[in-house]
């Protein structure tokens, strides 16, 4: 039980960890959430600071979201703590205690635990996702035909 608490904990955290911010201020010395939506995310980073930095920002929260979960699976973890693991991560990334409770979407998190728990449904989503995105040039609405799309796939 105590280990179960302290995995979901601990994917909180993970996913708590700012890159977008890390990277845009540490590597740019930009502060993404002073421009564009305002949050960390992969997305104000590419069109705050470049390409190379929103990349570097999507493949660091999509990890933590995919470590939370692949971490939980690896310890030995029942179905419920690793769901709450990925859970965790999510809500850490998009209410970062280390950031006042202020983060991104959580869209490149969830993409990270879902690819973990579920590779079948990632292809499918990120088939949608790229399609969408290609046609209408709009991440935003990428991400929520693919969260519309889940649980189909």
């Amino acid at each position: 039980m105590l280990s179960g608490i302290l995995l979901v904990f601990l994917g909180y955290i993970m996913g708590s960890i700012p890159f977008g911010l890390i990277i845009g201020k540490f590597g740019y010395g930009v502060d993404v959430r002073k421009y564009g939506s305002k949050n960390i995310g992969a997305a104000n980073v590419l069109r705050t600071v470049g390409i190379l930095p929103g990349i570097l920002t999507f493949v660091g929260d999509f990890m933590k979201g995919g470590a939370s979960v692949f971490l939980a699976r690896y310890l030995g973890a029942g179905d419920l703590i690793i769901i709450l693991a990925g859970l965790a991560a999510i809500v850490g990334h998009s209410w970062p205690v280390f950031l006042k409770f202020k983060g991104g979407k959580g869209v490149s998190t969830t993409t990270g635990v879902i690819l973990v728990m579920m590779p079948g449904a990632f292809l499918v989503l990120f088939v949608v996702y790229a399609l969408i995105c290609a046609v209408f040039r709009y991440t935003s609405l990428s991400a929520i035909i693919s969260a519309l799309v889940f649980p189909i796939a």
